[in-house]
This record gives C-alpha cells, structure tokens and sequence, in this order.
C-alpha cells in the first residue's frame, strides 16, 4: 500500500519534478470562447500568453469537473492505495470543493484525505513536495498530511502584477480592490493570505517591483526553500534566482512557469516568490 499525492495545474511545481516523484495532476480548463484547453497539456504557455494578449475578452476558467477526480481517486483506492489531495485556495478557485465532493462520493473513510492549501502556485507546490517526501520515508497518511500543513504555515507567497486588469476581469482581485483606483503607472505589490489576494504596496516602476520583491524575501529571515514563478519573463525569473543564491543553495531554489489558468488572471509579466522559512 502506497500513498499517492494529488494536487491540480495551479500548482506550478516543474513538470520533470512532477513526472520523477510521481505526483498526480488534475488539469483546470481555460476557454477562450468555444475552445477549451486542459491546462498544461493542450497549449503551452506561449501560446497561452500571446493568445491571451491578443484576446478582446478575458478567457474563462474553470475548475476540474467533479468526475475527473473521481476517475483518479477510485483507481488509486482500489489499488489499495491511500490519497492525500491538495489544492489551491478554496476563496480563489471551486477546485477544492469537486475534490472534495468526489472524495465524499469515492466514501473510503481513512484512505482519502483532501487539503485546501488557502494558497497557490508553488505556495500549494511546496506543500505537495513535503507531502511526498514524508511519504516516501515512510510516513503514515495523517503524517503526511501534517508535513503538508507544517510548510504551509511557513510559506509566504508574493506577486509582482505588471496591471491589475486580470485579476479585475477574472473576478479574483479580493482585498486588492483598494488597489484599482492606481492601475495606471504603478506595479502592485501582492500577497496571498488566508487564502485571498492582499495588497502590500505600489511602485512605480518594474526595476523597484522587481526589487520589492526581492526585499520581502530578505526580510522572511530563514528560509529553506524558495521557488520564482514567472508568466512571459524568463530572464528576470532567472536573475531573481541568481540573486536568492545569498539566502540559500541554489539546488533548493526552483524556477517555474506559471500555468495558464493562473496566468490568466495575473497576465504577462508578472512574476511571484514563494518562500519556505524556518519559522511559523
């Protein structure tokens, strides 16, 4: 009996990662009109991002349907297999709920366990990834899942956003509304607590943005993992990567793509830093 860890697209933990621990992934859905993609495996993020700067309209998206968990779920536990489910934020996607109501409907007391991480990105990715560590030292399923909630009460997830208009559009703006009277000529500074998207600051210009978020990690004191989640700008990402290397070794710092769905509402250009610190 092994315990298998699944979690969904918005996860952002690199897909030669996810292929080599054997993470299962859900794909979300983004429509533009008729035209529906699984996220991660119908387009890849350059077409994503210049169709979606070529768009009128803001593409739908949606979360997996009920029956796409179930499909996993059943074949794992009749595998006599035990589940631990993470995903993004309940106040920012319905995903967590069709997992859960496919966990309720699968009815295997013990076995199925569903998590909503009240974040997203890798703030959800570095949960899964101590999920499957613990696992694979051999950790029980509540152990798991423990190690899965420690790393999420150490994470803190921060946004650089070139505009707002996304995230307006997308509906998914939260307690950053305050922050819709200044989308000319500034770049937000985000945060994501408690599961919804905060404001922290505005800057003028996307070297300071850049720098801003660099000092957030700076002030996170310890940190043991950390993760630069870009959306069309890959040098940046890189460079920001280079510049974590004096906070800790580079083998413990990823460098990801961000996935179409949560692209959608944060739009090109932006870029996020995930840290795992030491302390609560």
């Amino acid at each position: 009996m092994a315990i298998r860890v699944v979690t969904d697209s918005t996860c952002d933990i690199p897909p030669m990662l996810v292929q080599e621990l054997g993470i299962t992934v859900v794909p979300l859905t983004v429509r533009f009109g008729q035209e529906s993609y699984r996220d991660g495996i119908d387009m890849d993020n350059d077409q994503f991002f210049a169709r979606l700067e070529e768009s009128l309209t803001m593409p739908a998206t949606s979360q997996p349907p009920v029956g796409d968990f179930l499909r996993v779920y059943r074949q794992m536990v009749e595998r006599g297999d035990q589940v631990l489910s993470i995903h993004i934020s309940s106040r920012l996607s319905g995903t967590y709920q069709s997992a859960l109501t496919a966990s309720q409907e699968v009815g295997v007391e013990g076995s199925l366990r569903v998590m909503d991480s009240f974040t997203g990105s890798m703030g959800t990715g570095f949960a899964v990834l101590a999920a499957v560590r613990a696992a694979r030292s051999g950790a029980s399923l509540k152990e798991a899942a423990q190690a899965a909630q420690d790393t999420l009460r150490r994470t803190r997830t921060y946004l650089m956003v070139d505009t707002l208009k996304y995230l307006e559009m997308g509906g998914r703006i939260g307690k950053a509304q305050a922050l819709l009277g200044s989308l000319l000529q500034v770049k937000p500074i985000l945060a994501v607590r408690d599961g919804e998207i905060v404001p922290l600051k505005q800057v003028r210009t996307r070297p300071r943005a850049l720098e801003a978020l660099y000092s957030l990690v700076e002030d996170s004191g310890e940190i043991e993992e950390a993760a630069v989640v870009y959306t069309t700008t890959p040098e940046e990402a890189q460079e920001l990567a280079r510049r974590l290397e004096t906070k800790l070794p580079r083998e413990r710092i990823l460098v990801s793509t961000c996935c179409a769905v949560i692209g959608a509402h944060i739009g090109p250009g932006a870029m996020g830093v995930i840290v795992v610190t030491g302390h609560p």
